[in-house]
């Protein structure tokens, strides 16, 4: 009878720890060294800062743009 009901219980604990294992990358940022060893979370956080779009560039982006012929969206 406990079982079955603590089954939500079970599953928000799992759910809470899958998040902190997911969440939990400045460990690896800190002791790893070899970036073949990184894990995803570092990865995508090291495209997103190289991705980094700053708007002082966007004039030189539409110029470019129009050379090119390409309408403007």
């Amino acid at each position: 009878m406990v079982l079955p009901l603590s089954g939500p219980i079970l599953a928000v604990v799992a759910l809470n720890y899958a998040i902190w294992q997911w969440n939990s990358y400045y460990d690896a940022l800190i002791y790893l060294t070899d970036q073949k060893k990184y894990p995803l979370q570092i990865i995508l956080r090291d495209i997103l800062i190289l991705n980094h779009f700053d708007m002082r560039m966007m004039g030189g982006f539409t110029s470019a743009l129009r050379q090119q012929g390409m309408p403007r969206s």
